[in-house]
């Protein structure tokens, strides 16, 4: 049986696409899989063999021969490659959407749930959507970058080119990097991308240089350290800045100044985590300019601070929450998992009256100022979900349903323990679930099914051009 080789060009054979959205064939002569980063349903060519496995090899497609599959595009953007975030931008709209309309129906089938799964909704900005962007701050050969790791490294590539960020933030950071220019000396020294690639080197011979390389990057400064830049715009075009690290005071003070002049409309200056991680435990300091951001969304306004967990979609979230709200029926609603109260106050601004759970000191606070903002009533509950949910049941006693609707919008993990069981104890007419994650939807589905019956599940595309969807999903109480 054959083995494949690093470095080496091979006869391939794509066969399907996996669920990170990655091509799947086959080899001749090999037994074990492989992935094709760029490779679609029915193609065939040659590829390079990127990272050979044991069990699984990575190969990337450069040489189609025979036929094309049809949705195969130009990508838009010139630096794009198979490990750029924006994964299926060499595939049509319609490709994209189909593609994450199947994400959630396999997720579902693999629970048992044959309910069909609606068309994926999309706004149909598939460039300068993004509300929110976080960059690395480095410096490489005296200049200035703005940048991002490539995917499984600790290279850095610049970012000041991408077409995601919404113009405002595009515009800033053109702006911030001229600034940047004049404090070199508190940004870490970088591991420079070998190419312009996003994600990985574009052509055969980069990457082929680049197989093998350490990640490791050199983090030599004086005097303190700026590690990452986070910027976020309102639509508006206002643009709040973030500079995380270990910043000397004179320093931020002179940096947050010279930002100010540059358009921004405030600054804030915090810690970074360890590792990677870009926030630290404390919240970051208001430093200049307005004390908050004020972003507006589909008739709500809604105040926001540098790590405020915020939909990025601005145009595609406001659709996904105006329909999640048009689910509620009846007038007594929870909202679980509320954050900042994107669902909340539109339900309260609907005539409901709304309770609120959410953990999270912060984003509480926020969604209180922003009920009062909107001139909206809005009942909170600062515990965890699990916790605030035996709360509700215990102050119940017995009593009938408090709550019509109960909608719940929880991170990547699902609900986690605990959650699913005491929503059941609440009887609910209607529970309207919103989900970042196919897999742990349809697992809290399942959980639910036995006293509730799926009724509707729609995906909605929040990140064009990458594998990831949203999913709305509705069950009746039987």
């Amino acid at each position: 049986m054959k083995r494949l080789v690093s470095g080496e060009l091979v006869q391939v054979t794509v066969d399907d696409l996996n669920d990170d959205g990655l091509g799947v064939g086959h080899v001749a002569g090999v037994k074990a899989a492989v992935v094709v980063g760029n490779g679609l349903p029915g193609e065939q060519g040659e590829a390079l063999v990127v990272h050979r496995g044991q069990h699984k090899s990575v190969l990337r497609l450069f040489d189609l021969r025979g036929s094309t599959n049809d949705a195969r595009v130009e990508p838009e953007c010139p630096r794009w490659t198979p490990g750029s975030p924006c994964r299926l931008m060499h595939t049509s709209a319609e490709f994209q959407r189909e593609f994450k309309r199947s994400l959630v129906s396999k997720a579902l089938a693999r629970e048992g749930f044959d309910r069909p799964v609606e068309a994926c909704v999309s706004t149909g900005n598939l460039s300068g959507w993004r509300s929110r962007i976080i960059y690395l701050t480095r410096q490489h050969r005296g200049r200035a970058l703005l940048g991002a790791y490539r995917r499984g490294s600790h290279q850095v590539q610049g970012m000041q080119e991408c077409l995601l960020p919404e113009p405002a933030l595009l515009q800033i950071s053109e702006r911030l990097i001229k600034v940047l220019e004049d404090f070199r000396s508190l940004l870490p020294h970088s591991t420079p991308a070998l190419d312009a690639g996003c994600g990985e080197p574009r052509t055969l011979n980069h990457l082929r240089a680049n197989l093998g390389k350490p990640g490791s990057p050199s983090t030599r400064g004086g005097g303190g350290e700026l590690k990452y830049l986070a910027l976020r715009a309102n639509a508006r075009g206002a643009c709040m800045v973030c500079f995380l690290g270990d910043l000397p005071p004179g320093a931020a003070q002179e940096l947050a100044g010279r930002t100010i002049a540059a358009g921004a409309s405030s600054v804030f200056i915090g810690s970074s985590g360890p590792g990677d991680a870009v926030f630290g435990a404390e919240a970051p300091s208001w430093v200049a300019g307005y004390k908050s951001l004020i972003d507006e969304v589909d008739g709500l306004s809604f105040e926001l601070l540098p790590r405020t967990f915020f939909q990025v979609h601005r145009d595609a979230a406001a659709r996904l929450q105006r329909d999640a709200v048009d689910c509620v029926v009846g007038t007594r609603v929870l909202d679980v998992f509320s954050g900042v109260g994107a669902l909340a106050l539109r339900a309260a601004k609907n005539g409901c009256q709304v309770t609120a759970i959410e953990s999270v000191p912060e984003a509480r606070e926020l969604a209180l100022r922003n009920a009062k903002r909107n001139g909206l009533e809005l009942r909170l509950v600062g515990s965890e979900a699990d916790q605030a949910l035996q709360s509700l049941l215990d102050e119940r006693a017995g009593a009938e349903p408090p709550f019509d609707t109960i909608m719940v919008n929880p991170p990547r993990k699902g609900l986690g323990p605990g959650v699913a069981p005491r929503l059941l104890a609440l009887a609910p007419q209607r529970i309207v679930y919103v989900s970042c994650n196919p897999k742990s939807l349809a697992k809290d589905l399942s959980e639910l099914s036995g006293a509730y019956r799926l009724t509707q599940v729609t995906p909605y595309d929040l990140f064009p051009a990458s594998e990831h969807v949203e999913a709305l999903a509705t069950l009746e109480r039987e």
